[in-house]
């Protein structure tokens, strides 16, 4: 990943919502199946709107962005394949509307692994 990309992530979700850090990627890198693969960077988005930009700039870079919630997956979901940002949506706190009538958000509030409210950052 360029540096100038990760100055873009930066100023998106702030420096303590980013990380390049080695032992941060590592944790990122598997989840409970047997592939590991090393993302470049990972970022903690915490509403929409930086959802919304941090794609924008990835789809721009032609980036991979891998969403990841609680790494849980049996099947390597939530590993990068090569390199490529994580989407940690673990704090992400606000709203997110669909436009089905039955369904008016995703997400309310962040959650735990079990159903356990998290607070944000």
């Amino acid at each position: 990943m360029r540096p100038r990309v990760k100055e873009l992530l930066r100023e998106i979700v702030g420096e303590e919502n980013f990380t390049d850090s080695l032992i941060d990627l590592i944790a990122y890198s598997k989840d409970a199946s047997e592939f590991k693969q090393r993302p470049d960077a990972a970022v903690w988005p915490v509403n929409r709107d930086q959802i919304s930009a941090i794609l924008r700039l990835a789809n721009k870079e032609k980036l991979p962005v891998i969403a990841r919630g609680a790494g849980t997956s049996l099947a390597g979901l939530a590993v990068p394949q090569e390199g490529g940002l994580i989407l940690d949506l673990y704090f992400v706190n606000s709203l997110i509307p669909t436009t089905r009538k039955r369904m008016p958000a995703i997400r309310e509030r962040p959650m735990g692994v079990l159903g356990t409210p998290r607070k944000p950052i």
